[in-house]
């Protein structure tokens, strides 16, 4: 076995592979597909959760995969059945982060809509506004990530640069990158990048805080807190209204600041109105008044 950091000639991951951290990922992200597939059943909420049940199956899958690869990592001209296995993990893997990211944008969408008077923009606008900054995000991270894995001084120093970019950007939303190596040249492979060379980087920064994310939702299911009408949303005296949601047609400003007051400064007065006329028209104890 390699010392950590030192790249293996012909290795399809750089390095030798870990043998025994698939394992715990497949059990990991298994009992959590189980999870989510049960709670979308015992909350009707498959429309709101599937992705991340279809997420969930697809990371085990993945490091079901790895864990058959750490055994059979090198690369044979003569047999093409460990790449084949290599490049299915990396896609059952790799194609998760931004479907989550959809899916996470998508509940985000759905409770803005619940709570429109604290939301700061539109719901209708989130996949749009957090999408596209995920495109940059994604463009910029995997030019970046190309470059620095480039020996060549002057795309390193692009490449950083363009990493850094990405970097600032992910504050907010995820990214991921890929890249090309020479694996029968181990000078060039002990140039490559530390995050290329070091497995731990992966299984920090990718499968944990990938399974962190997957297992909030299974604790914090949004089916047990959001209602399965979408026509029902939260008034600001926090009662539950049914019915078209009222346009806050406020500047952006001022609906940031409401939020960031947490709702003390900069109300929204048009809601107030309306929420005051519908309990003149439907008093409570009528058929009409939802509470």
């Amino acid at each position: 076995m390699a010392p950590p950091g030192e790249p293996v000639l012909w290795s399809l991951y750089v390095y030798a592979p870990n043998q025994g951290a698939p394992i715990f990922f497949v059990i990991a992200y298994a009992l959590s597909a189980v999870f989510h597939v049960w709670q979308c059943v015992r909350y009707q909420a498959w429309k709101l959760m599937w992705l991340h049940s279809v997420c969930a199956v697809s990371f085990t899958l993945g490091y079901a995969l790895r864990e058959w690869g750490s055994h059979n990592y090198l690369y044979l001209p003569t047999d093409k059945t460990p790449l084949m296995i290599f490049i299915l993990s990396q896609v059952f893997i790799y194609i998760c982060p931004p479907l989550l990211e959809l899916s996470n944008y998508h509940l985000l969408a759905r409770l803005f809509s619940h709570i429109p008077h604290c939301a700061p923009l539109p719901a209708h606008r989130v996949l749009s506004t957090f999408g596209g900054l995920m495109a940059v995000v994604e463009a910029l991270n995997a030019v970046g990530v190309a470059l620095v894995a480039n020996p060549a001084g002057g795309a390193q120093a692009l490449g950083t640069r363009l990493t850094l970019a990405a970097l600032a950007i992910q504050v907010v939303v995820h990214a991921g990158g890929e890249t090309k190596v020479d694996l029968d040249d181990l000078e060039v492979l002990r140039g490559l990048s530390p995050l290329m060379r070091y497995e731990v980087y992966f299984y920090v920064f990718e499968a944990s805080l990938m399974l962190l994310n997957s297992w909030l939702w299974n604790v914090w299911h949004p089916g047990r807190f959001l209602p399965r009408d979408r026509h029902v949303y939260l008034a600001e005296d926090g009662t539950e209204v049914t019915g078209d949601i009222q346009e806050d047609s406020r500047p952006l400003l001022a609906k940031t600041a409401h939020v960031l007051t947490f709702g003390l400064l900069f109300r929204n007065k048009k809601e107030g109105a309306h929420r005051m006329q519908e309990l003149s028209e439907y008093p409570p104890g009528s058929s009409h008044y939802t509470a």
